[in-house]
Formats: C-alpha cells, sequence, structure tokens
C-alpha cells in the first residue's frame, strides 16, 4: 500500500485551488472532474472506504468521532486543570504520571478512596483472623494435615467413612 506525503496533500490542495480560481476572485468556479475524483478517491484510500456510497457515511461516521475525541480531550484537559489548547501528548505525560504515581497505586491495591473504610476493614481483620487461625490449626491438628487445603479432603473422607 501506498504511503501518502504531506507534499502529495499540499499539491492536490494547490490544484484544487488553481482549478477554483478565475480572473474575478469573488466569483469560484466548481472545481475540475480530475480534482474531485482524486480528493475522494485519496479519502477512500485513507479511510478505507471500497465504494463511492460508503463516503459520506464514512466522513458522517469520522466527524461524529472527532466530535466524540474533542469532547473527551476538553474534559480529561479540564479535569487535570490543563490549559485547553495543551496538546495530547501532554495530557496522555500528564494521565501516565497520575496512574503510576504512589497514591494511585495504593488506591489501586486497596480499592478504596475512603481512610475510614480501610480503618474499619483491618479492625475487622484483627478480629476475624485470630479466630478463623485458631480454628484453623485445630482443625489441621485434629484431621492430622499439614496444609489448610487438606482440610476439606479430610472432612469429606471422614463423612463418607461414617455412612
Amino acid at each position: 500500500m501506498e504511503t501518502v506525503r504531506v507534499e502529495d496533500l499540499m499539491l492536490l490542495v494547490d490544484t484544487l485551488l488553481e482549478d477554483t480560481a478565475t480572473e474575478d476572485e469573488n466569483v469560484l468556479r466548481s472545481p475540475t472532474r480530475h480534482s474531485l475524483r482524486c480528493m475522494v478517491g485519496h479519502f477512500q484510500k485513507l479511510f478505507d472506504v471500497g465504494s463511492l456510497r460508503g463516503v459520506y457515511p464514512r466522513m458522517n461516521d469520522l466527524h461524529r468521532r472527532l466530535g466524540e475525541a474533542a469532547n473527551a480531550m476538553t474534559h480529561i484537559r479540564s479535569i487535570l486543570d490543563l490549559d485547553n489548547k495543551a496538546p495530547p501528548s501532554e495530557v496522555v505525560n500528564r494521565v501516565a504520571t497520575m496512574a503510576s504515581s504512589p497514591a494511585a497505586q495504593f488506591h489501586r491495591l486497596l480499592a478504596e478512596g475512603d481512610i475510614t473504610s480501610v480503618v474499619v476493614k483491618v479492625k475487622e481483620h484483627e478480629e476475624f483472623f485470630p479466630a478463623f487461625h485458631s480454628l484453623a490449626m485445630q482443625l489441621m491438628q485434629t484431621l492430622e494435615v499439614d496444609r489448610l487445603d487438606g482440610i476439606l479432603p479430610a472432612l469429606t473422607s471422614l463423612r463418607l467413612k461414617s455412612e
């Protein structure tokens, strides 16, 4: 597939402008069929449109997506307190920096943003774990197993023997 160069696009635009220019600058005539064919063909190649029928729907789709992307970028810039003219690369860099910050990693690990709920969870763990640990140790000793995942098979075996 042939790559498109900026120089080719500039030449096409210059040709189109030459084709539309007249002696009277206030009156523009329509571009030539050749120029229009070249532009449509170029659009089809750039945006993978197989037929002329697909050109307008694809243009509308691209216009809609461009609007959505512009709205999203504006919203993200606002959230990040960036200037509304900040380039996308700056937005991406800022998001990447925030995502890799220790605070972001901490929030992801805990899946909590509220320190109070973290404290509650730690207290629940402190209350529950000792009782669970003691019960698990007693079961392991009674059933003569050396690992937690051996408790369930030993209990199942005992139940089957008792039936």
